[in-house]
């Protein structure tokens, strides 16, 4: 698709929203573990801001989001972008970075998602652009080096349509995104408490509960633990795990070669079954420190896995959910009855089987309740009340 940068302005519908958008309604932004820009691929936005003019939408969850648009061929879109990111660094707020020319989808799709951005044929757009959408509708956006010059400059333009997370949030502690499982390993032997999200990108439960709409709930989460907080995406860790892998002088294709041809697959999940979620089986029960993760040998790590398949009381593929948390290396939770009583009413309240919930409290540092059938506040009462009796 040709690019031609084209720069017109959105003053206009940026006026008619604020005369109607008081400081008390305005849409609270993401916050950001990673601490800068996060690749968004036209699958993903399609997911959460639809797509169609912007001002209307054939599908997608209508979120409140900003979103930067770039061009590879772009000059100064380098220049532009390390600025977003220093912003992104300082406030903590989200942004997604998207480029049609390296998305998947078909060449309708992607013209699509360039109207959603502003582009008046679904071809040509200013890229370096930074676009807020507020319930999935394009609102406004600022592109260039001039509009796009600073972080406060940044901060100013999206400060008019969102409320930023507060800075607070990440003070005096770790508050970060895992790099996958190789990370995950590393950070559960260095046996510091933490707590851990899992999330998955593709999972429409997982961009509901962070969601800010949603009662903010990962806000607070947040507020309500003090220490170290790490976040860990499905894809990080299956990228790892697709990659060949040495176990015992044997070279397999993978982890799940592994798996397949030393028979234990059987053993951990139902045949056929989804790699991300085999990865996130694998996430699980290394941060609960269910096998001993061995972060210097693959090797070592994949033979901790197979002698824990054999094993007869563990964690079921069928306790596996996302999203959820773990609160890593706990100092007390086997047996503490205060913390039991508020998992099982927790899984009883989200709709679980009594056999799951059995199944599930044998596991006290896990917490998976369906968020898609709790309200907002029940579940943050829910997981407050476990991290208040984890302590």
């Amino acid at each position: 698709m040709k690019r031609i940068s084209s720069f017109f302005s959105a003053a206009v519908l940026a006026a008619v929203f604020l005369s109607a958008c008081s400081e008390n309604d305005r849409p609270a932004l993401e916050f950001s573990f990673s601490g800068s820009m996060e690749t968004a691929d036209l699958s993903y936005l399609s997911s959460v801001i639809g797509t169609g003019s912007g001002g209307s939408e054939t599908f997608g969850e209508r979120r409140s989001l900003l979103v930067f648009f770039e061009d590879p061929e772009c000059a100064s879109c380098g220049t532009v972008k390390a600025v977003v990111n220093e912003w992104v660094r300082e406030s903590r707020a989200a942004v997604y970075l998207y480029s049609d020319l390296v998305s998947y989808g078909t060449e309708d799709e992607r013209s699509s998602m360039l109207r959603k951005l502003g582009s008046s044929d679904g071809v040509n757009l200013t890229s370096g652009r930074l676009v807020a959408f507020v319930n999935g509708r394009r609102t406004a956006s600022a592109a260039g080096v001039y509009e796009l010059e600073t972080p406060e400059k940044i901060g100013e333009f999206a400060g008019r349509y969102f409320s930023l997370p507060e800075k607070s949030l990440s003070e005096g502690r770790i508050v970060s995104e895992l790099d996958g499982l190789t990370a995950l390993r590393r950070a559960v032997s260095s046996e510091e408490r933490f707590l851990l999200y899992f999330e998955r990108k593709s999972c429409p439960d997982c961009r509901l509960l962070s969601d800010p709409s949603r009662g903010n709930l990962m806000s607070g989460i947040l507020s309500a633990y003090d220490g170290d907080f790490y976040r860990l995406t499905t894809e990080k860790s299956l990228s790892r795990m697709k990659a060949p892998v040495t176990v015992d002088g044997t070279v397999y294709d993978s982890y799940f070669s592994y798996f397949d041809r030393s028979g234990i697959s059987g053993l951990l999940w139902p045949d056929g079954e989804s790699e991300k979620k085999k990865a996130e089986y694998i996430e699980m029960i290394t941060a609960m420190g269910l096998v001993k993760p061995h972060p210097d040998s693959d090797s070592d790590f994949l033979l901790e896995i197979a002698a824990y398949a054999g094993r007869e009381s563990r964690f079921l593929y069928s306790d596996r959910s996302v999203p959820a948390f773990c609160l890593v290396n706990p100092s007390e939770s086997d047996g503490n009855p205060a913390v039991l009583e508020i998992l099982g009413k927790a899984y009883a309240e989200s709709g679980a089987s009594e056999e799951s919930i059995r199944s599930r409290l044998r596991f006290p540092s896990y917490f998976a309740p369906d968020n898609t059938r709790l309200a907002a506040d029940s579940y943050m009462n829910f997981i407050t009340g476990w991290l208040e009796r984890m302590r």
